[in-house]
């Protein structure tokens, strides 16, 4: 992943205990060094200044594209995301 310079439309999907998809909201993705530690931040489209997702982006071949226009992973915690994208050249841009 490289940060993007632009943001990129998405929709995050969390993984629920019932091995469910939650829709946790439409966003924009953007990925941002924050003191050395690149995170992967989705801030929402309908509510001003609430994050629906920042996690720190992690090392090795942890994200899974799937598709052309969606992006699965495990975090350290063990919670499963999925971030959907509007478009294909989107989900690239994060790659």
């Amino acid at each position: 992943m490289t940060p993007a310079d632009s943001q990129v439309r998405v929709r995050v999907y969390q993984l629920d205990e019932a091995t469910t998809w939650s829709d946790k909201g439409v966003g924009f993705c953007t990925l941002e060094d924050c003191q050395g530690v690149l995170h992967l931040n989705v801030a929402s489209e309908a509510e001003v200044n609430r994050l629906i997702l920042d996690c720190v982006v992690q090392k090795g071949e942890v994200y899974q594209q799937q598709e052309a226009t969606l992006i699965v992973w495990t975090e350290p915690t063990g919670e499963d995301f999925a971030l959907s994208f509007e478009e294909q050249e989107g989900c690239q841009s994060i790659l």
